[in-house]
């Protein structure tokens, strides 16, 4: 595996309130290796059936990934959509599509 991409996935860390009572969430970011790869065309129809416009997809290994719902790639916010764990390796695939509106959203 060629992991060249460095991403930063976001960790809620836990919650406080601000001024005007909304949740906000802090992150804790931890730096991984990836393997950056295109979204294949059934996966990209079906994303788009859902409402999603995936961006692209992301190899890496299954140790490093625990559940994380947003990642950053090249200084942008993802949302990580879908994890796929390639069956028969210790790799996992993860989409990513845009994050429209609020950064500090756990949705």
């Amino acid at each position: 595996m060629n992991a060249d991409t460095l991403v930063k996935l976001v960790e809620k860390s836990g919650q406080t309130t601000n001024d005007i009572g909304e949740i906000v969430y802090q992150e804790k970011l931890r730096t991984i290796y990836a393997q950056r790869k295109y979204v294949r065309q059934s996966e990209f129809f079906q994303a788009q059936a859902n409402g999603l416009k995936p961006e692209c997809m992301l190899e890496v290994n299954s140790f490093e990934y625990h559940n994380e719902e947003f990642c950053y790639l090249e200084n942008k916010r993802f949302k990580i959509y879908r994890a796929y764990e390639i069956k028969g390796t210790e790799r996992t695939e993860l989409y990513l599509t845009d994050v429209v509106g609020e950064n500090n959203v756990f949705a």
